[in-house]
């Protein structure tokens, strides 16, 4: 390649730098130099001997570093529409163009057809170039990513779709015969298209005709046969929706109908089981008194008078307390099975504990972990620890629960997704005068874990409230008592701007209230461990 086959910009500024060098060389002046004032001789010599063997101007060679249409390198200086080209610059293109990160003039000299900065740069996916292996502008090939529909094509991979139609990508389809789209298997499962048959892939039991996914293959639970993860013929496991009777095998008690598995095998209910299972209203109690359980004690679920100890079955539950049962709002009883009742008895059974507990030495949104004393199960795990919180409420696992309350269920509960919100506020224990403090109290099998929070609400009135949250031994039943809940501003008094409940999963929870003034002074509300 000569210098003519250069951008018009290169050849311009290749004639200017020539010009300029050669006005140098001549000293700007192309008459002959002036004659020796010091020897009168009228050619130029050496002014100590008047030598007129010195060569005139007329044989001066040209500067060496001016170039020449030989194919002397461009100098170092020169500029390409891309930018300054390198001193390492070779005129000579290799076939195929130059490699990524050699000196470039020009995009078409580069194999990758980049050049920035008089350097060749490598292809990618973004660069808004058809180059590399892709079949249209950054997509396909091995490299990037698949085209979309009506992209270029070679062989189906270049496509998202996996469809390749006369250098065309097509449209993904459920009758394609491809796998594309959401589906878990040719043409079905995903969200839109049908679901998949026996033996084909899935992924959620939705995928499935039958809805039974088992690790990834759609299965039946009605073939006859005990396969998959089923337990039994057609029942047990995850999958199936059918639980198996009594005398089937079984590897779980949620195996059985009964709930009850021993020996690998499903057991008839009893009354001794653990499980409220067969005719009983509430675990291994209740039902036809042919049916040999006991009557069932207060608080217990009900039917029937018959089915309580004292004969009073109260708004389903027994006893004759003006109990008001409550459960899980979108779930009754949550998956776990607690049970909410309130009333107000005539005197708040918690223990106070301000002059006997323990000062936490909490300040505002801080948590404390401290021990039970005893093993407490909340929802289905036991704990000899528990987090103390500023903000009304007392936690299961580690970290702070959140500065604004939220409605059960929730997951803005920082790391703190299992706990007893007594009244979860913005309260701040840090205030002049104000504490939370915590308690064992009793003696084994009937021992009691008390917290109690006598504090401000942060940027509130100066008035304190007083919370009360004892977990008790034996039961695990929770009980909350409101001994003072005016804080001395209506916008937060009664539990206004508060939320009372338990959540044990953003799936299993019971909710009292949520930002309603329905935590009155002298309330009692008993979460009761199923």
């Amino acid at each position: 390649m000569n210098r003519f086959s250069y951008p018009i910009s290169a050849q311009l500024s290749f004639a200017l730098l020539l010009t300029s060098m050669v006005s140098v060389a001549g000293c700007g002046d192309d008459s002959p130099p002036p004659a020796d004032s010091g020897t009168g001789d009228s050619t130029v010599g050496d002014s100590s001997t008047g030598d007129s063997s010195t060569p005139d101007d007329s044989s001066t060679p040209v500067d060496s570093g001016v170039p020449t249409d030989s194919g002397t390198p461009m100098d170092s200086g020169m500029t390409a529409d891309s930018g300054t080209v390198d001193s390492g610059y070779d005129a000579a293109i290799p076939d195929g163009g130059r490699d990524d990160g050699a000196p470039c003039m020009g995009s078409a000299e580069c194999a990758s057809g980049i050049c920035i900065i008089g350097r060749c740069q490598a292809v990618s996916c973004t660069d808004g170039l058809l180059n590399g292996e892709e079949t249209a502008v950054d997509c396909g090939g091995t490299v990037c990513l698949g085209c979309a529909p009506g992209g270029a094509c070679v062989v189906p991979g270049d496509c998202l779709s996996g469809l390749c139609t006369d250098s065309t990508c097509d449209a993904p389809s459920c009758t394609d015969s491809v796998i594309n789209q959401d589906e878990t298997d040719t043409d079905c499962g995903g969200t839109i298209c049908s679901p998949c048959t026996v033996g084909e892939m899935c992924v959620a039991d939705s995928d499935c005709d039958e809805d039974a996914c088992d690790t990834g293959v759609c299965v039946s639970c009605s073939d006859g046969v005990a396969n998959g993860i089923e337990t039994d013929i057609d029942c047990g496991g995850t999958t199936c929706t059918d639980r198996c009777t009594t005398g089937e095998t079984c590897a779980a008690p949620s195996d059985c109908d009964s709930g009850s598995c021993g020996g690998s095998v499903c057991l008839a209910p009893t009354c001794s089981d653990g499980v409220k299972n067969g005719t009983e209203t509430a675990i291994d109690c209740g039902g036809p008194t042919g049916d040999g359980c006991p009557r069932c004690p207060d608080f217990s679920t009900c039917t029937a008078g018959t089915d309580c100890v004292d004969g009073n079955c109260t708004s389903g539950y027994c006893g004759t307390n003006p109990c008001v049962p409550f459960t899980s709002p979108t779930d009754p009883g949550g998956v776990y099975g607690y049970v909410g009742c309130s009333y107000t008895p005539t005197t708040l059974p918690c223990p106070d504990i301000r002059t006997t507990g323990t000062a936490t030495g909490l300040g505002d949104d801080e948590s404390l972990a401290v021990p039970v004393g005893f093993s407490f199960d909340f929802y289905g795990t036991a704990h000899t620890m528990v987090n103390v919180e500023s903000n009304g409420s007392v936690s299961f696992d580690s970290g702070d629960i959140a500065t604004s309350n939220s409605c059960l269920p929730t997951t803005t509960t920082f790391s703190s997704n299992t706990f007893v919100a007594g009244l979860w506020d913005d309260l701040d224990p840090g205030e002049a005068g104000s504490a939370v403090y915590y308690q064992t109290l009793g003696t084994t099998p009937n021992q009691q874990f008390v917290a109690q929070w006598d504090t401000q609400r942060f940027l509130g009135g100066t008035d304190r409230g007083v919370i009360t949250i004892v977990l008790n031994e034996g039961s695990d039943d929770i009980d909350v008592c409101y001994v003072d809940t005016d804080f001395g501003d209506v916008t937060y008094d009664a539990g206004a701007s508060a939320t009372a409940g338990l959540q044990g999963a953003v799936t299993d929870y019971v909710e009292f209230s949520c930002n309603m003034p329905a935590l009155t002074d002298g309330l009692l509300v008993r979460y009761i461990h199923p």
